[in-house]
């Protein structure tokens, strides 16, 4: 055996990227639905105490397609939350369409506090979620 190395550890090392992964993160209080027309998602409601709605720039109704230049043609609800959430009080850049046609491009600044303490709009089931990461999972609102 080699003495001067150290010790040998079994299991994963920690990652230094944990604490960021870990960091609270907010959205700007929207509620998207498919918008199977365009593969793309439709604001179906505005959270009134949320940025989107303070702004006063974006509309139920609007479509959105891009996220901070990432198109999200073809993504899953959850892949475009992961897009829109971000650090408290950090900017996000939306691309849009309303009614008729042009893509107009809205930045709005996150929420100051954590996702987990915004509203929640769940799916309609009387079963309760069991764990915390249940629930964010049945989190719909952005």
């Amino acid at each position: 055996a080699d003495r001067g190395s150290p010790p040998r550890r079994s299991g994963p090392l920690p990652s230094p990227l944990l604490p960021l992964v870990m960091a609270a993160r907010t959205g700007i209080g929207l509620t998207l639905a498919p918008h199977a027309a365009s593969g793309a998602l439709r604001v179906t409601a505005l959270d009134a105490d949320g940025p989107a709605a303070k702004g006063g720039l974006i509309l139920v109704g609007d479509v959105l397609h891009e996220v901070d230049d990432t198109s999200i043609i073809g993504l899953n609800g959850d892949q475009v939350r992961t897009l829109i959430l971000g650090p408290p009080g950090s900017a996000v850049t939306l691309g849009l369409r309303r009614q008729n046609g042009r893509l107009f491009y809205v930045r709005i600044q996150r929420a100051g506090k954590p996702a987990s303490s915004q509203p929640q709009v769940r799916a309609q089931s009387q079963q309760q979620p069991s764990s915390p990461q249940q629930s964010q999972q049945q989190q719909q609102q952005q």
